[in-house]
């Protein structure tokens, strides 16, 4: 059963017998991490891309693929912070950083279009409207702890308050169509 990547595992067995051989020491925990990384990096890609196709992956890319997946399965934790997610995706803050830059965005820009998205989803679903959810409980189910910061950034992001855009409904060219500032500097978590 394939389950690794072919390509980097005689690099992971390599490191993972220089690891067993050295004592306990700062290079030691840094070899394990290292290794750990790679061990992740080897089951996501376990399929290789052939080495004459024209565009492979980089590791800031999958990198970049991994951070987006984790803000939005986490968008809704008021507590997200860049020095949170690089701690949890074991990388520095500033690497998270330049991730993102090479994207054209920031982590803030990231978060609020995600949360942006989510917050117009919920006001324009059919359920919002049955369901007796207040603009408040859906700016907090998106990750913010102020409806009143929601709605500054809603009205900013779309053009409209949260409150017209439920009531329209999210029909085609009633404010949330097409997002105003979407990758807007501005928008920031």
């Amino acid at each position: 059963m394939n389950i690794a990547n072919p390509l980097l595992l005689p690099v992971v067995s390599q490191l993972g017998t220089q690891l067993l051989k050295m004592d306990e020491h700062r290079n030691a925990q840094k070899l394990e991490s290292a290794l750990v990384d790679l061990a992740g990096l080897m089951l996501e890609t376990k399929h290789p891309v052939p080495l004459d196709f024209p565009v492979r992956q980089t590791l800031a890319e999958i990198t970049f693929e991994r951070l987006s997946a984790y803000l939005r399965e986490n968008y809704a934790d008021i507590e997200l912070s860049p020095a949170r997610v690089a701690q949890m995706h074991r990388i520095s803050l500033r690497h998270l950083q330049r991730i993102f830059q090479m994207h054209g965005l920031t982590f803030g820009q990231a978060l609020m279009e995600i949360r942006m998205m989510e917050a117009q989803r919920w006001l324009t679903a059919q359920e919002f409207r049955c369901s007796g959810l207040t603009i408040a409980e859906v700016a907090f189910r998106c990750g913010f702890s102020s409806q009143a910061h929601f709605s500054t950034k809603f009205r900013e992001y779309f053009g409209c308050t949260p409150r017209s855009a439920a009531s329209n409904g999210g029909i085609p060219g009633q404010c949330v169509s097409a997002p105003v500032g979407q990758g807007n500097p501005t928008a920031t978590a």
